[in-house]
């Protein structure tokens, strides 16, 4: 939806919404997305503190580090070195990958689960929470206004429409690659019949690293690499 506004109107989602809608809806979604982005820039950065927290970092530290690099990209990055460094960390966050191999999962209960079910209980409320919980961490207000206004600095046109198609398709590939990656890793290692006492992934990184150093580290690293990226698009989005 994004690619087709951006390179049709090559206005960036909240200029669409002046030119539009006026002047009211325009700054009510503007207003709106301050809001959110702020909530949602919160929760990285207590990510990001918590995972370097586990290699010993102080969370002040990280706090003023990630903040540095995020003015200096917004002042002063051009669209193609900050798209460079978004790449970057997207290959990084495919370490979850990697990791749940690493523990040898069992290939026929992955095969398994990879089939759509609903549990016995039917559309309960815990369900209902798992599913939106699914779609709230991939898909976010700000998203919008971040991608159009991606096509639109990338110089995109209608032509290019097609090859918008083969990006999106290859990035949601590679989403649900790591999400897999990272309900492997938890599923294997933590899931226990009544629950268990994980209420954070930072304490998911702890609780593994106990039995598999190594994919506990990689574990914080995604979390803090997760956390950054999303830091990133949310104050380019802003």
């Amino acid at each position: 939806m994004t690619v087709r506004l951006g390179a049709v109107t090559k206005r960036g989602h909240a200029e669409a919404i002046f030119d539009a809608f006026g002047s009211f809806w325009g700054w009510f979604s503007l207003i709106d997305l301050g809001i959110v982005d702020f909530l949602t820039m919160v929760t990285e950065f207590i990510g990001m503190t918590a995972a370097l927290k586990i290699f010993g970092v102080p969370p002040i530290v990280t706090v003023i580090g990630v903040s540095i690099l995020m003015i200096s990209i917004v002042m002063h990055g051009r669209y193609w070195t900050w798209e460079k460094i978004v790449l970057l960390l997207c290959g990084l966050n495919l370490i979850y990958v990697p990791a749940a191999l690493l523990i040898h999962p069992q290939i026929s209960e992955v095969t398994k689960g990879l089939m759509p079910n609903i549990p016995s209980g039917g559309l309960t409320s815990d369900f209902f929470f798992f599913f939106m919980a699914n779609i709230g961490t991939t898909i976010a207000p700000w998203m919008i206004f971040f991608q159009q206004s991606s096509v639109v600095d990338k110089g995109i046109t209608e032509k290019d429409i097609p090859f918008g198609k083969l990006d999106t398709a290859v990035g949601a590939f590679f989403t649900i690659l790591v999400a897999l990656g990272c309900v492997i890793l938890t599923g294997t290692l933590l899931y226990k019949p009544g629950g268990t006492d994980i209420e954070s992934a930072a304490q998911v990184a702890i609780a593994i690293m106990g039995s598999y150093p190594i994919v506990g580290s990689a574990l914080a690293i995604g979390l803090f690499d997760a956390g950054l990226l999303g830091a990133i698009c949310i104050a380019l989005a802003s």
